[in-house]
């Protein structure tokens, strides 16, 4: 019903509708400048989403290895769960584990992704964006953004262990709308080479173990993902289906020659229906409208690993999501604007399993937003409130909390800003954490988080400098890691969590005659502590490096381009006994990527070399899941 209402205000009141259609996220004049930006030659060239994430500042990302591996973000220490997920300003959720898998959006369908801690200061966004500790944007691109009528872009990507994944984009101007249907696949048998060690110096000297490299198994995908957009004037609409069906392997540690490898399988079927739009309202006020429905089916099937005989259990998940946003903004005066925002959001939980409980959760947000722009300061006040209701076969439950957020940019001289803001955010545990068979824990608390930053930026010329200072305090923080497989989890509380980071960020761009050339030099220090009452109080949490830092730099010239990206990160812990059992090494990467475009016919042909982890480091991100070796590769290209 708001979808259709969306165009019928679209077709009556097009005279009070805000062009163009592409800005519906636009922030006033003096709004922060985003944490990290991903710009768009980075996101055309990647393969995948995450491979253009891994270069943001202060983010960690989650990756169990291959393509069908599980692929998720984690900002600041602060968790996949405090990280929210917005596409055109609409949030994502996804039917596992509440962590947006990041590994199915494809990248070419945006045009920009953004990292914004604490807040935007932009009016006009919903309610629950407010209540996201950190925010990661993906803003679609404007189709036919140069005037023509129509354009057809296709691609195939393959490599070694990537046996093809081809995509395609139709874009056409229908009057006064303009479409764009997208589709892809992916289609691999997930085995690539890994390395693996285990070895021990025994009582008389002797080194005993294993140092070797293997063949990675089990871990096979088959995608298929379609899209369509329409934009008109203020107004947007989105469709999106996602199937997949892959392999789950588990994590590789020595067994017994009998012992069979797993055989897990996980199927998945993702869609949603979203849109949005904004009207103005007389010279000073400004109304915006968005809804979703989100349909997601999971389905695992649980091979035993004891007897290989036996019949797989098989659990199927379904969860429907519904989503409504309505946020005002009113011009006070030429110096203060006000907005006021209210949600409402629906998720539904059902399973086959029998005796389940069948959870339903309601949830209300309201935000008050208060923006003020002088001269050389800009500063912000929100106060978010959020009602939770839980309903179940296992009873009802409710929980409310206030999030009050401040921030303060001062403009010192042209040039050069300080910032700095305060936030609180909450979260209850998910269906995924609470009701989960073989993974969830009933007995979880909700996480309460503070995060206080003070920051500094500088431009001039060919120069941009930025750095901030940060200290996030998190009470009854909730840790997720995987168990026997990437769908069964171990979460569980930690007290207290004290984080003290710092992030710098250095930039330089310039045009040199025929050549462009820009680089990016990124550094981040964190110490994430358990600060409760427990016997490994003052070691650093799960996975979470001290130090990490990537270098990229790109170079353009006539039709050439060429990117490094070189990332380093310090020893991280899979457990929050910081032992040297659980220490996982320092990493060191190179990725590459040479490519070109000609002109062809009536249209132009692309072609792209990639090469990843070209040092050859041997690494996991997360424990027991390696990563592959070196790995090439070839992209082919043609737009009409």
């Amino acid at each position: 019903m708001v979808i259709g209402a969306l165009f019928l205000c679209g077709h009556v009141a097009g005279q009070n509708v805000l062009p163009p259609a592409h800005v519906l996220e636009s922030a006033p004049a003096g709004a922060t400048e985003p944490t990290d930006t991903i710009p768009s030659h980075v996101l055309q060239r990647s393969t995948h989403l995450t491979d253009a994430l891994r270069g943001l500042t202060g983010i960690q990302l989650r990756d169990y290895g291959g393509l069908g591996g599980l692929k998720t973000v984690n900002i600041r220490s602060l968790g996949s769960e405090h990280t929210g997920v917005f596409i055109d300003g609409i949030p994502v959720d996804n039917a596992q584990n509440m962590q947006v898998d990041l590994g199915r959006f494809a990248p070419e369908m945006y045009t920009r992704v953004q990292v914004y801690n604490g807040q935007r200061d932009a009016l006009l966004q919903g309610a629950r964006e407010y209540g996201s500790s950190a925010v990661l944007y993906l803003e679609s691109a404007p189709p036919l953004a140069d005037g023509r009528p129509w354009r057809l872009s296709v691609r195939m990507t393959a490599g070694p262990f990537v046996a093809a994944q081809p995509s395609i984009i139709l874009e056409k101007c229908l009057g006064r709308v303009t479409a764009r249907l997208s589709g892809g696949a992916v289609f691999s048998n997930g085995q690539y080479p890994f390395h693996v060690q285990d070895t021990r110096i025994g009582p008389d000297g002797t080194l005993t173990g294993y140092d070797t490299v293997m063949v990675r198994r089990g871990g096979d995908l088959r995608s298929l993902r379609a899209e369509g957009q329409l934009f008109g004037r203020g107004w947007r609409l989105h469709g999106y289906v996602y199937g997949s069906d892959r392999g789950l392997p588990g994590p590789v540690f020595k067994r017994a020659g009998d012992w069979p490898q797993s055989r897990d399988r996980q199927r998945d079927l993702n869609s949603f229906l979203q849109g949005g739009g904004r009207w103005a309202i007389g010279q000073r006020n400004t109304l915006k409208i968005k809804g979703k429905y989100s349909y997601d089916d999971l389905t695992f099937r649980d091979y035993s690993e004891y007897d290989a005989t036996l019949a797989p259990a098989e659990f199927r998940y379904r969860q429907h999501q519904i989503y409504l946003s309505a946020a005002d903004a009113q011009d006070m005066t030429s110096w203060w604007k006000i907005s006021l925002a209210a949600d409402f959001q629906m998720n539904a939980l059902q399973s086959n399993l029998p005796h389940f409980v069948q959870p339903r959760r309601y949830t209300g947000y309201a935000a008050f937003s208060n923006l003020w722009v002088f001269r050389r300061l800009k500063a912000t006040a929100s106060l978010l409130y959020t009602r939770l209701w839980d309903i179940s076969l296992a009873g009802k439950s409710s929980r409310q909390a206030l999030s009050p957020f401040v921030s303060v940019h001062v403009r010192m001289m042209p040039g050069w800003t300080l910032e700095g803001f305060a936030k609180r955010s909450f979260r209850m545990p998910s269906f995924n954490d609470l009701y989960y068979t073989t993974v969830g824990n009933a007995s979880l608390r909700p996480e309460d988080a503070w995060q206080f930053q003070l920051g500094s930026a500088w431009a001039g010329g060919p120069w941009q400098l930025r750095g901030a200072v940060y200290h996030n305090r998190i009470t009854d923080k909730i840790i997720a890691v995987p168990a026997a497989s990437q769908f069964r989890w171990s979460m569980y509380n930690i007290a207290q969590v004290r984080i003290l980071g710092a992030e710098v960020r250095a930039g330089y761009s310039r045009q040199l005659g025929p050549h462009a050339v820009s680089a990016t030099l990124r550094y981040t220090y964190q110490k994430a502590r358990n600060a409760g009452d427990s016997p490994w109080a003052g070691h650093q949490i799960p996975y979470i490096p001290v130090h990490s830092g990537q270098t990229d730099i790109h170079w353009e010239f006539r039709g050439w381009s060429a990117d490094l990206c070189l990332a380093a990160w310090s020893e991280r812990f899979s457990s929050q006994a910081n032992l040297p059992a659980y220490r996982l090494a320092p990493v060191l990467t190179l990725d590459a990527s040479l490519s070109r475009e000609w002109p062809l016919g009536p249209g132009s042909l692309s072609v792209s070399l990639q090469g990843r982890n070209l040092t050859g480091s041997r690494y996991e991100i997360v424990k027991g899941y390696p990563m592959p070796l070196v790995q090439g590769l070839l992209s082919l290209g043609y737009r009409l």
